[in-house]
């Protein structure tokens, strides 16, 4: 299970570096201008900044759904993406993926605690 929430937490931040690979491809397939191709990079930067603290709400749900919850809408965003015709199309998706990412950033230090205490706790009795 740890190995499993670690490897969560890798994929998740694995999103954030994908844009501005892809910024020169993205721009001569969608004719995106240059503005329009950095707020495609820049939406994380921008959800961490505004979002960090409200989504400090996810800790009301359980941590495992949050964990789920965010890691589907990170997909979801992901694979909406690929399919993209324009850059509004693509920043969009990029905020779904962003939120569902922000949503498992969260929640997986408190879901892979609870798995280390449980674990000490049968080891200890």
């Amino acid at each position: 299970m740890v190995f499993v929430l670690i490897l969560a937490g890798v994929v998740t931040a694995l999103q954030i570096g994908k844009a501005p690979i892809a910024v020169p491809i993205l721009q001569s397939e969608l004719a995106l201008t240059l503005v329009m191709a950095s707020w495609i990079v820049g939406t994380y930067g921008v959800l961490g900044a505004i979002g960090g603290l409200p989504a400090g709400i996810t800790s009301l749900f359980s941590a495992r759904a949050t964990v789920i919850a965010g890691l589907v809408a990170a997909g979801a965003g992901s694979l909406a993406g690929a399919f993209a015709e324009s850059g509004a199309a693509l920043i969009a998706t990029r905020v779904l993926e962003g939120c569902g990412s922000l949503a498992a950033s969260l929640a997986i230090p408190r879901l892979l605690r609870g798995v280390l205490r449980r674990a000490a706790t049968t080891s200890s009795g």
